[in-house]
């Protein structure tokens, strides 16, 4: 009986543990986003900014000239309007933006949210050798643009620091494992010192990039900096390969909560 009742007390407490845990993710993220292949919970206060309209309805937008609808220059809006930079294997974005700033100084507060995969690179074999270099090609092409200062390692390599999330194993919810590095620049059209946090993930072949922009001004950083790591162990990626469709799917939903 005794040994049964601290089987039963441990449950308990795991329990405990893991729906405390859920609850703060809940307190601190939004709802879900699901895209092909993709999906992840950003942080309160985060606004998805919409995809661009798909030529073919530039005529029914209003567009009305009588033009071939396939010619219309499309502006993507979730490409960086800070910084002359378009994002590869771009597949979201989400602004925070401070209400209560006014001006150059709201848009200097304003932080963002990328989400960048090399998933639609992969699919043309063509590409195929530049899509399994992403994570690589990705970090020179910010590093250059931005003109900051790349940690290096011993090898001269980029000096990546591997994390994992959530950091806690306790909580009873799969880790993520991702190599971060942060890019500290004011090359920018505001001269804003800005920060570039890139998460690196990897399953297989196929590479994703979770990367957060804030500036130093922001009135809500600090509340943005504890909601980052819990965003980030709410990725799912379907499948190892680029290029196939996907089979499995990796992070929080698809696992087990520990065996209580």
């Amino acid at each position: 009986m005794g040994c049964g009742q601290a089987v039963y007390e441990q449950r308990l407490e795991n329990t405990k543990r893991y729906y405390g845990h859920l609850g703060q993710l809940n307190a601190n993220l939004a709802a879900e986003w699901q895209g092909p292949g993709i999906s992840i919970r950003p942080p309160l206060g985060f606004v998805l900014i919409p995809s661009p309209q798909r030529p073919e309805n530039a005529v029914a937008a209003g567009r009305g000239d009588g033009a071939d609808p396939a010619d219309a220059a499309v502006l993507d809006e979730r490409q960086p309007n800070f910084v002359n930079l378009d994002l590869p294997g771009l597949i979201a974005a989400w602004k925070w933006e401070s209400f209560d700033a006014e001006g150059q100084a709201r848009s200097q507060q304003t932080s963002y949210m990328y989400l960048l995969s090399n998933q639609e690179i992969g699919a043309n074999p063509e590409l195929r050798e530049q899509a399994l270099k992403f994570h690589d090609n990705t970090l020179r092409e910010l590093s250059n643009t931005l003109e900051a200062n790349v940690p290096r390692d011993d090898k001269g390599g980029t000096a990546l620091v591997p994390e994992q999330f959530p950091a806690n194993r306790d909580v009873f919810v799969a880790q993520l494992t991702y190599d971060s590095i942060a890019l500290d620049t004011d090359v920018s059209n505001d001269r804003t010192n800005r920060t570039f946090s890139c998460h690196l993930f990897t399953q297989g072949e196929v590479q994703v990039i979770v990367l957060f922009v804030y500036s130093d001004v922001a009135e809500h950083q600090d509340v943005l900096l504890k909601r980052i790591p819990l965003c980030l162990e709410t990725l799912t990626v379907s499948g190892d390969k680029i290029g196939v469709p996907a089979t499995t799917i990796t992070g929080p939903s698809s696992t087990k909560s520990g065996g209580f």
